[in-house]
């Protein structure tokens, strides 16, 4: 059974999703655990508001 072209898109665009907000969080925990809340840096917060 063939699966709808819109239905395979959407299950990649929530897989690409998935891994991306997977690294934003994982770089951000590392960050955190190195500096502390006050030594994140500004791209930390950009990486925030990306997310």
């Amino acid at each position: 059974m063939a699966l709808n072209p819109s239905t395979t898109f959407m299950v990649e665009i929530a897989v690409y999703l998935g891994v991306g907000l997977m690294t934003v969080a994982i770089r951000l925990g590392a960050r955190w655990r190195q500096t502390g809340f006050a030594g994140l840096a500004s791209d930390d917060y950009l990486a925030i508001l990306a997310g």
